[in-house]
């Protein structure tokens, strides 16, 4: 493979997600389609950007050797020696069904339907069966970059398969799950900080202000209210008893409620999109990957509490928030979504239960 050096990058500059269109280069007089890739001298790490030739698709992570001279932008030669790590590549946003093995495709599938088998419909013998046929897929990958990424959310889903997830809210369970919740969130982050660094990114601020982001926010507040006014009171009226309440009512009760639902908010944007969709995205298409953490979206909110039409709802909300996290790069904007929809459901789940305190709004 041929390689044009751009420029050197410093070792804390922000590195995925934000590779200009300046950047791109024309290689040998053409342009070779596969954009930018940063690479880092593993023994050194010295940074390096450049676009790279060749029909061989490579993941963000894969190991390269290369030890003859190659020209830099200024004209001067540098000898890449030693081993470099590939940190970002087109993959991670063209990357296309082709470019995906049958192993990987078989893999993925059992995956997903092991997370429906062992969290959502809790059937456990043929859920750890396919889960474990999706890690023996898993294994007999080429690709280590796929192995360590995809095996990181095995082991989570194994994780929520054993997990208390339910709507109780005593203190105990409170720990209990949260103690799971935590351990697919910060597990992931510090396991694949040093190996992937850059795959999963906390960026809660946008960059900058964008007129989709804003008024997909505006949106989903009658959206919001509708949906869980109609799921709540017309099509499943039922739903409000997955949540029991004490009666009569107490402010330690509605406090447990509020509690409750928005720290399972703020942890489902944080695992659902910020670390399954992430790893997803960093070695499948956008689409692909959106679909594959929509699957682990709905199965929990399904082992929760969201019963009836709560799939397709969920799915919807799941598939809509992946969205937004490609386009904005941060967390702002899906955990201000998430959190408007726990505002109407607390206050429906308030309302189903103290009809005569609660009628229509948050507050009594």
């Amino acid at each position: 493979m041929d390689v044009a050096l751009t420029r050197v990058l410093s070792l804390n500059e922000p590195l995925l997600h934000q590779i200009q269109p300046k950047y791109r280069l024309s290689v040998n007089g053409s342009n070779s389609g596969y954009g930018v890739w940063i690479w880092s001298n593993v023994d050194h790490g010295i940074l390096y950007s450049g676009e790279m030739t060749g029909s061989r698709p490579c993941c963000p992570g894969d190991d390269l050797k290369r030890t003859n001279p190659v020209s830099t932008a200024s004209g001067g030669i540098l000898a890449l020696q030693g081993r470099h790590r590939l940190l970002h590549c087109p993959a991670m946003t063209t990357k296309t069904d082709s470019s995906i093995s049958r192993m990987q495709h078989a893999c993925i599938a059992c995956f997903c339907l092991a997370t429906l088998l062992l969290v959502a419909l809790e059937f456990n013998w043929p859920g750890w069966i396919v889960w474990l046929a999706g890690w023996a897929c898993l294994v007999l990958q080429k690709s280590d970059v796929f192995r360590r990424r995809i095996g990181v959310l095995f082991v989570c889903v194994g994780l929520l398969a054993v997990a208390p997830i339910h709507t109780g809210r005593d203190t105990a369970h409170f720990i209990e799950l949260g103690a799971f919740f935590a351990a697919v969130v910060l597990g992931p982050a510090l396991f694949l900080w040093r190996r992937d660094p850059g795959v999963l990114d906390f960026r809660f601020w946008p960059r900058r202000l964008e007129a989709r982001d804003i008024i997909y926010t505006l949106i989903s507040i009658p959206l919001s209210w509708a949906v869980i006014k109609f799921y709540f009171f017309h099509v499943n009226p039922e739903l409000p008893t997955h949540w029991p309440m004490p009666d009569p009512y107490t402010e330690d009760g509605r406090n447990r409620l509020l509690i409750g639902i928005n720290a399972v908010g703020i942890w489902d944007e944080l695992f659902f999109v910020n670390t399954v969709f992430a790893i997803f995205r960093s070695v499948l298409p956008f689409h692909y990957a959106n679909i594959a953490q929509s699957f682990v979206y709905t199965s929990v909110l399904y082992a929760m509490a969201f019963t009836g039409m709560g799939p397709f709802a969920v799915a919807y909300l799941a598939v809509t928030q992946g969205i937004m996290y490609e386009k904005s790069k941060c967390l702002f904007y899906v955990l201000l979504v998430h959190l408007i929809v726990d505002f109407f459901l607390v206050e429906a789940i308030l309302e189903f239960h103290y009809p005569d305190r609660f009628s229509g709004w948050f507050l009594p």
